[in-house]
């Protein structure tokens, strides 16, 4: 139990530490390309660290059975990589082979592959300082990828190489370098979680070369793999998309993150406050749909959602819960739950499927 609390600990403040180095980059650039990127690469950190505290990618785990394409993975990791490079003075090098990204290669959980690419990353910047560091990634064959994370630094000298995974040991002049010894251990971890493994080799002419073999899942050609990244701006909308929305919430930073979500879809939101001001707002005019956050003061979403149904002129109204927590087992009287952080994937399927499968409730 020590061990996977510390290791908890350890990943998560790896991932805080990107993005602290991230922020701290695009407080000093001026050039509004690159602080794209880097504003990328903090959101991919950001992510990380939600998906460890959601709990849908354990310390110590098996696959969640998200499946997700590997090219996707590595060129989000890229993005991250790079700018976090940039930030200590040296290069990051993605090699994918075109067999990867030509042929659809899914692992079984790439929010543990993400996660293990970081610690590795972060292993890197403090052993090999000053190093260039490459990853590269090759179909071995149809049913193996195979990844070989390596630098140019000191290396782990004449240390077994299977210590390295070993908790708590620490690797080449430790004393220099701050850390628990957990990362290592972590990584085989979390790549033995996707039936995969990983073995550190000394890398030639020096440094370090860590090389991961992962199995490829069956790929199902009828039920594609999706990720969240799409375009939506140049999607077709379906009939009955330009519904009027209610956003509910007593949080200033939420509302603003909601509305420019939902006006990026081509949606017109209208908020309020909270739960009173909402009712009001129902009373007043029409609406097709309300997004009602959980947690608010006084009236919170729970009361507001059974005000709504007892009002037979508004019962047919559906009401989507918004919060951090997942979703309980019962979420009656709301129709669906969405959990923060919003991906515009998940909520444009979400519109999609209540687009025009609801009558406005009329207003006398």
């Amino acid at each position: 139990m020590v061990e996977k609390t510390d290791t908890f600990q350890h990943d998560l403040r790896t991932h805080l530490s990107a993005i602290i180095s991230l922020t701290d980059l695009v407080k000093t650039t001026t050039d509004p390309e690159m602080s794209a990127s880097l504003l990328d690469a903090i959101l991919i950190a950001a992510g990380n660290a939600m998906t460890m505290l959601d709990g849908s990618a354990p310390v110590l785990g098996a696959p969640a059975h998200r499946p997700g394409m590997t090219s996707r993975t590595l060129q989000d990791f890229g993005k991250l990589a790079t700018s976090l490079c940039k930030t200590k003075g040296i290069v990051f090098h993605l090699d994918i082979e075109e067999a990867v990204t030509a042929i659809p290669c899914p692992i079984a959980e790439p929010a543990h592959l993400h996660r293990a690419l970081i610690l590795l990353l972060d292993n890197a910047l403090k052993y090999a300082k000053g190093s260039d560091i490459t990853l590269k990634a090759a179909r071995t064959d149809d049913k193996t990828l195979t990844l070989t994370f390596s630098d140019e630094g000191e290396g782990f000298g004449t240390t077994d190489p299977e210590l390295l995974f070993e908790p708590y040991h620490r690797g080449v002049n430790p004393a220099n370098v701050s850390g628990s010894g957990l990362g290592l251990w972590s990584v085989r971890n979390l790549i033995r979680a996707t039936g995969g493994d990983i073995r550190a080799e000394k890398n030639a002419p020096r440094g370090a070369c860590f090389r991961i073999w992962l199995p490829i899942i069956d790929f199902d050609e009828d039920n594609p793999i999706t990720t969240p990244g799409t375009d939506f701006s140049s999607q077709e909308r379906p009939e009955g998309w330009e519904m009027r929305i209610l956003v509910v919430d007593d949080n200033q930073t939420n509302h603003l993150i909601l509305d420019q979500l939902l006006k990026a879809l081509g949606t017109a939101p209208i908020h309020a406050t909270s739960g009173e001001e909402a009712l009001g707002v129902l009373g007043a005019e029409p609406l097709d749909l309300a997004f009602i956050d959980i947690r608010m003061a006084n009236m919170d979403g729970w009361e507001l959602a059974r005000h709504i149904r007892a009002d037979q002129s508004l019962s047919g109204l559906p009401l989507i819960a918004i919060s951090a927590d997942a979703a309980p087992e019962q979420i009656v009287p709301f129709d669906h739950w969405l959990q923060r952080p919003i991906e515009p994937a998940r909520l444009y399927d979400l519109l999609t499927r209540m687009a025009g499968t609801a009558a406005r409730p009329q207003i006398a």
